[in-house]
């Protein structure tokens, strides 16, 4: 007797234009296991749905699509642990629809759903990359699951050892952090980002807990933000959430985000932080972030996990004041030497500034660069979108922040001589 028949006859729950349904299998407590299902047999999905619900304490959410075109239009929006896919469907056949949903989604592991008489194709389709094959009306439920389980640890492992193998960028990670707001941190940090985008791959990221100001200085309007994720997927975040939410820029600069309206505004988690920085590192060579300031736990995690913290500061009295202060705060967390750096920023012409050994001897860490004041230019900037170093790259105040980038690049920096 098939399967089919042994479970009995429902009605369809949904259509097969692309619908989706859930099933959650127990109520257990542990997070489900989000499946995409690839399938034109509406009879073949509600069976595949009934076996998922049999087995007690494993929990999935089962999204369902009739056709490849469907399927990476839901891979462009959600995320998934695994796909299990027929390889005959209307818009697609054979290899052809497996090597569309590899190579649009190689991170993902697949199993491969096949009739008898299509063994061969699945064989290949395992050579290929799929993690298993699995036959239909021939699989009892408790397979089922143990196939799918050990698919997805089987994947890990597999991309595991690619990495280890073949290791991505160095992902430098700078964070940019000013004592006191009005120091220009934002500025700094953005256009330190498009100075590095010449010479290796790069993000500007905004990690912060208020509005953001990246999408002000560079007219940006985006639809999807850092925050919104963090606080919805960490500690389940993937490399793919985070690149659906990079805006990439002519310059070829990847942006993230942070909030952009009110209700975006939320404190970030130890947790969250864990989950980002790694994936962060993975992405880009170089990850310019202007970090918010707190002294919070989430705050600590940032900055440690960073390999430089940049301290952007003003050389007027009470900005060098706050910025000592937060040095020996940071010396607290253990972020101190060779972890800490700082650049001076002129934002205007003041009669009680400091002279840059004042500067420096007050907050007794390396000195990297000295921005003189560029206020009318920097606006200039802001109403074009551009960061200063790309719109007026031979204007002193660019040429200062592009050495700073450069220091950024050598493998010890070389602090300014005055």
């Amino acid at each position: 007797m098939s399967l089919l028949k042994r479970l009995g006859s429902r009605p369809p729950e949904e259509s097969g234009g692309g619908g989706t349904g859930a099933s959650e299998s127990s109520t257990s407590e542990a997070a489900p296991l989000h499946l995409l299902l690839i399938e034109d047999n509406m009879g073949e999905a509600r069976l595949l749905r009934e076996m998922l619900a049999e087995i007690p304490g494993t929990p999935f959410h089962l999204t369902h699509v009739d056709r490849l075109s469907a399927a990476l239009k839901r891979l462009d929006s959600q995320t998934f642990d695994l796909i299990l896919s027929d390889l005959t469907l209307p818009d697609s056949d054979g290899m052809e629809t497996f090597l569309g949903l590899h190579a649009h989604s190689p991170e993902i592991p697949i199993v491969v759903l096949s009739g008898l008489d299509d063994v061969r194709l699945a064989v290949r389709a395992v050579q290929q990359g799929a993690q298993d094959y699995l036959f239909k009306g021939q699989v009892m439920p408790l397979d089922l699951v143990r196939a799918l389980y050990a698919a997805i640890e089987q994947h890990k492992v597999q991309r595991e050892q690619a990495r280890q193998a073949q290791p991505g960028p160095s992902g430098k990670l700078v964070a940019c952090l000013g004592a006191k707001g009005g120091m220009g941190t934002t500025t700094v940090a953005l256009n330190l980002a498009a100075a590095q985008a010449g010479h290796q791959s790069t993000l500007a990221v905004e990690l912060r807990y208020s509005l953001g100001s990246f999408a002000l200085q560079l007219q940006q309007t985006p639809l999807l933000t850092l925050n919104e994720l963090l606080t919805s997927a960490a500690p389940r975040l993937t490399e793919r959430e985070l690149r659906q939410r990079v805006v990439r820029l002519p310059s070829g600069v990847g942006v993230l985000f942070g909030p952009q309206k009110v209700g975006d505004c939320t404190a970030l988690e130890p947790k969250q932080v864990t989950a980002l920085l790694p994936l962060l590192k993975g992405m880009a060579q170089c990850v310019v972030m202007d970090v918010e300031y707190s002294p919070t736990q989430a705050t600590q995690t940032v900055l440690q996990g960073c390999d430089l913290v940049l301290l952007i500061v003003e050389p007027e009295p009470v900005a060098v004041a706050a910025s000592r202060a937060m040095l020996e705060f940071l010396a607290t967390w253990g972020i101190s030497g060779s972890l800490v750096a700082a650049v001076i920023l002129n934002r205007a012409a003041a009669s009680g500034a400091l002279k840059p050994h004042e500067v420096q001897a007050h907050l007794g860490c390396p000195l990297l660069g000295i921005v003189p004041p560029a206020v009318e230019l920097c606006m200039m900037a802001t109403r074009q979108g551009v960061p200063l170093v790309l719109g007026q790259p031979t204007h002193i105040a660019a040429q200062s922040l592009i050495e700073v980038a450069n220091k950024l690049r050598a493998d010890a920096l070389l602090p300014l001589k005055l």
